[in-house]
């Protein structure tokens, strides 16, 4: 049993006719094909990456995507190939930590956002005469900034700064020094409760001498 296929008009959606569709075709210029880019050094950054196998000879490689980022050819794609064999291994592990990762189970995800690479691309011929673009190396150049309507970061020096200006927070027990108290601003002799007695005592003993009561045990013979 076969299924009917899908008409022009059984696709089109939002209001888009046929006749309109059609009269765009004819009046829109094509685009120009895209052949390499020129041979030279070009700023690029991490796309994607993934694992996968040659085609012909079933190698394993990790394919990185490469997009240009500034000039005239901004925008245009640029691929390198990582070949995971014994022979290719040591460049693999020379390259790796350009791209902020340094073990091979890194491959099985995607790259880290935001790499930027500074690029020496070269112009090759194949057996068919179509010239294409080789990566004969690359430098790590750093990472593209954070996205501008990310959230504030509010851990960086000026708020530091602000947070040292109070008292301190001694709400926490993790980490913190004890609160002081009056007693710890006093000295370490006002916290030891027996030196206090002596004095009480001789407080006492005033009130009597005061009293005409100090006279001792022979005024209680009399």
């Amino acid at each position: 049993m076969t299924t009917a296929r899908r008409s022009l008009s059984d696709i089109l959606r939002n209001g888009s006719s046929l006749q309109e569709l059609e009269g765009l075709y004819k009046e829109i210029q094509a685009a120009p094909e895209f052949g390499p880019v020129p041979r030279g050094e070009f700023n690029c950054r991490v796309v994607n990456g993934e694992l996968f196998n040659a085609r012909t000879t079933g190698t394993p490689g990790y394919k990185l995507t490469l997009e240009i980022t500034d000039g005239q050819y901004a925008g245009r794609r640029l691929y390198h190939n990582f070949w995971l064999t014994r022979a290719a291994l040591p460049g693999v592990k020379r390259d790796l930590p350009k791209l902020a990762m340094t073990e091979l189970s890194e491959l099985q995800g995607p790259p880290p956002v935001g790499i930027l690479l500074r690029c020496k691309v070269s112009l090759r011929t194949n057996d068919q005469g179509l010239q294409f673009n080789k990566i004969d190396g690359f430098a790590a150049a750093g990472r593209e900034p954070d996205d501008p309507y990310a959230p504030a970061n509010n851990s960086g020096p000026a708020a530091d700064a602000g947070a040292s200006q109070g008292p301190p927070d001694t709400s926490s027990t993790l980490g913190a020094a004890p609160a002081v108290g009056v007693d710890d601003q006093n000295g370490p002799a006002n916290r030891r409760k027996p030196a206090t007695r002596p004095r009480r005592e001789s407080t006492a003993r005033r009130k009597r001498t005061a009293r005409g009561d100090s006279s001792g045990p022979s005024k209680k013979g009399t």
